[in-house]
């Protein structure tokens, strides 16, 4: 029998605890900005400052978790690349 030329993919960790949801990451986002931003229940609507705030904290959130994406993508590529170099 042959041997396979690329190696098994990596086992998921099952724990809840490891992985974070889009759901997760999307409620803590909502959590973190509005505490963060909206300090006046007077009116319904935002003011001009809370609804500055709320874009450039999303955006900021949005940023560092897609940077944080192409990382985890760079290191999980290095790792495969490593394991392959050690199969043959």
């Amino acid at each position: 029998m042959y041997a396979s030329p690329l190696p098994s993919p990596l086992p998921l960790p099952k724990s809840k605890s490891t992985l974070t949801s889009p759901t997760q990451l999307f409620g803590g986002l909502v959590d973190n900005c509005f505490t963060a931003c909206v300090d006046d229940f007077t009116s319904k609507a935002l003011s001009g400052r809370e609804n500055g705030c709320i874009s450039r904290c999303v955006l900021k959130s949005m940023t560092t978790q897609t940077r944080l994406s192409e990382r985890f993508a760079e290191l999980n590529q290095a790792m495969t690349a490593e394991m392959q170099k050690k199969q043959f």
